[in-house]
């Protein structure tokens, strides 16, 4: 795959004018909620409501992104449609913008999208429409999610994670 500009917002703004019903989750969701990450990420990751009428929805954005499904290093074109998306539980993409994954039941959270946004955030950024307004997990769902994935990698930024949260009162 070719070098791209990171660029989560421009991503976010495809779901978000496309009227899909998301949670943004992972450590873009913590960095948009002012954790500072030891390594910035790369990607940003999604949950979407996972009835007939959203999944449409996702498809369209997708589209509207161009998105192809990201696999051992390559891109690959796909067709797919809101039943389609439905039959996955993760689904690896990229786009001009970056990489992106869509979970729709992320670890810890079976129910997905319905568990999550419960506990949601509410975040506003800058973007090239204005601005762009989205509901980003909690801290305290992030590190439940993190916590029962149970990757290296998640694990070891747990601590930075759970001490930055404390200090800005996220968590207790």
């Amino acid at each position: 795959m070719s070098a791209k500009q990171f660029d989560p917002i421009r991503i976010i703004q495809a779901f978000v004018n496309e009227g899909v019903n998301f949670v943004l989750i992972g450590a873009w969701s913590l960095e948009a909620q002012g954790i500072v990450l030891p390594a910035p990420t790369q990607d940003v990751d999604f949950t979407p409501a996972v009835d007939p009428q959203n999944l449409e929805r996702v498809s369209s954005a997708l589209r509207r992104l161009n998105a192809k499904v990201r696999a051992d290093g390559d891109a690959h074109v796909f067709s797919h449609n809101g039943e389609s998306l439905g039959r996955a539980r993760v689904w690896n993409l990229t786009c001009e913008w970056g990489d992106f994954d869509l979970a729709m039941a992320p670890a810890g959270f079976e129910t997905g999208f319905e568990s999550l946004r419960s506990n949601a955030v509410l975040i506003s950024r800058p973007s090239d429409d204005g601005e762009v307004s989205f509901f980003a997990a909690s801290v305290a769902d992030v590190i439940t999610s993190k916590t029962s994935a149970g990757r290296a990698k998640d694990i070891e930024v747990l601590p930075t994670v759970r001490q930055q949260a404390r200090k800005k009162g996220l968590i207790e």
